[in-house]
C-alpha cells in the first residue's frame, strides 16, 4: 500500500546532511510480506548496502526453501529477519554530510576497497582530500552482491568483488568529472592475495572465468593501482558479509574507512604488489 512508503533518502538543509525516512513495516512474516519489506529499502549510494545485503540473503534463503508466497516462514529465517526489521528504525539516527570534500582543496583521492564471502561480495569507494589540519576521508559509494547459489570458491567471490570495485570506482569518477574537483590519485585495494596475483598474471595463463574478470577489472583500474590490505583494515569485509543496523549507525571503519587514510600516504598500512 502507498501509505507505507520507502525508507529512502531526505536531505536537511538546517544540517546539509542525508538521513534515511522511517517507513512503516508489515509485520507479517511470510516470504510474500518479507519481500515485499526489503524491497521498500531504498539505498541507491550503497551506504547501507551491508544491511541490504543482510536482508537480500534472507530472500535467497526463502528461495531455497522452495516456500509459497503466504507459507510460514520457517523459525530460523522468520528470526533472522525479524531481528533486522526491528532494528532498521536506528537507520534513521545516521546522519550523512552532504559535503564529504574540503571545498577549499579542488584535488582528492579515490580509495577502494573490495571482498568477497562465501554469502557475498563487495566494494566501497571513499574520498580523501587535504585540510588545514590534515586529511579527511569520507565513504562516497558501496555496492555488494548475494553470492550466487551455485556454490564459488572465496576466491572467485573475491575476484567478483574486485571487478565489482572496478565498475563502482568508474562510477565515481563520472559523478566527480561534472564537478570543480580533479581526481589526481586512484588506488584500489583487496585482502586477497589471490587476487592480486590474478590481476597481475597474463589473462592467457588463467582459467577462463578468472581471465574475463581480470580483463574487464584491470580495463578500469590497471594492475599499477591495485595493492593489499589487512582484512582487519578493509571495510569492505561489511558489504561482503553484511552487518545488523545498531553496528553500522556508528561504525568508524564503515563510514570513513580505517584511521590511517587520514595520514600521509607514506604510512598507510598497505602493500605493493609489484
Amino acid at each position: 500500500s502507498a501509505s507505507l512508503g520507502v525508507l529512502g533518502l531526505r536531505w536537511s538543509p538546517n544540517t546539509d546532511t542525508f538521513s534515511y525516512n522511517e517507513v512503516e513495516f508489515d509485520l507479517k512474516v511470510t516470504k510474500r510480506s518479507i519481500l515485499s519489506n526489503i524491497a521498500r529499502i531504498f539505498d541507491p549510494a550503497g551506504w547501507i548496502t551491508g544491511v541490504v545485503l543482510s536482508a537480500k540473503i534472507i530472500i535467497q534463503r526463502l528461495w531455497i526453501a522452495g516456500l509459497n508466497w503466504d507459507d510460514k516462514v520457517p523459525e530460523d529465517i522468520a528470526h533472522a529477519w525479524t531481528t533486522i526489521q526491528d532494528q532498521l528504525p536506528l537507520l534513521n539516527t545516521i546522519k550523512i554530510p552532504r559535503l564529504i570534500c574540503n571545498p577549499d582543496s579542488k584535488e582528492l583521492t579515490l580509495i577502494g576497497f573490495s571482498d568477497g564471502s562465501m554469502v557475498g561480495y563487495g566494494a566501497t569507494v571513499y574520498i580523501r582530500t587535504k585540510t588545514d589540519l590534515g586529511y579527511q576521508s569520507n565513504l562516497f559509494i558501496a555496492k555488494s552482491k548475494v553470492a550466487p547459489t551455485k556454490t564459488l570458491t572465496v576466491p572467485r567471490l573475491e575476484l567478483c568483488g574486485a571487478q565489482l570495485l572496478a565498475k563502482i570506482m568508474q562510477v565515481a569518477q563520472n559523478a566527480l568529472s561534472c564537478t570543480n574537483y580533479t581526481v589526481t590519485k586512484i588506488i584500489a585495494l583487496t585482502d586477497s592475495v589471490t587476487v592480486l596475483s590474478w590481476l597481475t598474471t597474463p589473462p592467457f595463463k588463467l582459467k577462463t572465468y578468472a581471465a574475463n574478470r581480470v580483463v574487464d577489472t584491470l580495463e578500469k583500474i590497471p594492475a599499477e593501482h591495485w595493492m593489499h590490505v589487512s582484512t582487519h583494515d578493509n571495510p569492505a569485509d561489511i558489504a561482503s558479509r553484511g552487518i545488523l543496523p545498531k553496528e553500522l549507525v556508528n561504525n568508524k571503519m564503515w563510514w570513513s574507512g580505517p584511521n590511517w587514510l587520514q595520514e600521509p600516504i607514506n604510512e598507510w598500512k598497505v602493500s605493493s604488489i609489484h
